[in-house]
């Protein structure tokens, strides 16, 4: 048992990046939007622009200190959800390794690439009826696109879509529907219906 363990350990490791970029951090946390640059700048410049407001038109005097952690509170809020969200890989890692099958392509998923699931299933499958059945559990947005004749597989809609205003927020939000999927449906399923692989596509 431990060195099946292992096995999914080293196997997680080695299907992710070595080293996270900054939206691959921000993709796998809550926290993520908060260190986006984009909502940085624009929170920086809602309240520089506050600060400067306050200072010139404002009679009573306000303390120029107060003024300067107001104008850089965005960047300070910024800075320490890029701090608290640093540790993603490992925590990427723990989750993978703890799945009875491989989840490939994270990199993808955790980059703002993929919208749906390949799934293959190792004999048997379950029918679209009962795959979808699983996926309604999980959203209403996900459900069985089609399988595949020659092949044991299935594709399957994450049903998460992107955002050019906010990326970091749909990112985020497809990575925890992938892990809603996996441990509600696919999980479940796979005593069943053993799976090989899944694969983000």
């Amino acid at each position: 048992m431990v060195e099946h363990q292992d096995e999914r350990r080293r196997r997680a490791e080695e299907s992710l990046a070595s080293r996270f970029t900054r939206l691959m951090n921000a993709s796998s946390s809550p926290l993520g939007v908060w260190s986006d640059p984009p909502v940085v700048a624009l929170g920086g410049a809602v309240t520089i622009s506050i600060s400067l407001f306050v200072a010139r038109f404002v009679a009573a005097p306000v303390p120029r200190w107060l003024l300067w952690a107001l104008a850089l509170l965005p960047i300070a809020v910024g800075a320490c959800a890029a701090v608290l969200i640093s540790g993603a890989r490992g925590k990427v890692i723990d989750w993978l390794a703890s799945l009875p099958f491989p989840l490939e392509n994270v990199n993808g998923l955790l980059n703002g690439v993929g919208q749906n699931l390949r799934i293959r299933f190792c004999d048997s499958r379950p029918s679209r009826e009962e795959l979808d059945e699983a996926l309604r559990q999980v959203h209403e947005d996900c459900f069985a696109l089609e399988f595949h004749d020659e092949e044991p597989e299935a594709d399957v809609r994450i049903g998460v879509l992107d955002s050019k205003v906010n990326p970091a927020r749909a990112n985020y939000r497809r990575y925890l529907r992938v892990q809603n999927i996996v441990r509600q449906a696919l999980v479940p399923l796979s005593e069943r219906h053993p799976i090989e692989h899944v694969w983000v596509c």
